[in-house]
């Protein structure tokens, strides 16, 4: 949310879709690696370098699939910046907690556990 609210409100100081949405995810970051590590993924044992450092892959990962479908959904399509830019958040954010909750702050299972 924290990303939307400010890509939305670099939109409205007429600055580029491209830029606000850089600038979101850039204010965003820490602030969605500190939300997952205390509240959403609390219970992980995954040390929390391990996790910043995966986090920050799949994070930057999906925010450069994000713009490269900003892209096409502005020149292709030529849809408003702000539905672009709306649509492509709510998909990069359930890519990312998707990839984050199954990889980046997974528990590693431990061998043998459950086994006959």
């Amino acid at each position: 949310m924290l990303h939307y609210g400010i890509a939305i409100s670099m939109l409205m100081l007429d600055m580029a879709v491209f830029w606000a949405n850089w600038i979101g995810f850039l204010s965003a970051f820490g602030l969605g690696f500190v939300g997952h590590v205390f509240f959403t993924f609390h219970d992980c044992q995954t040390r929390k370098l391990s996790a910043l450092t995966k986090y920050a892959f799949v994070s930057i990962t999906s925010f450069l699939c994000g713009q490269s479908l900003l892209t096409v959904a502005m020149l292709f399509y030529r849809m408003p910046d702000d539905l672009a830019l709306s649509l492509v958040i709510i998909l990069t954010a359930t890519i990312n907690f998707v990839l984050s909750r199954n990889w980046a702050f997974a528990v590693a299972s431990r061998p043998g556990k459950g086994a006959d």
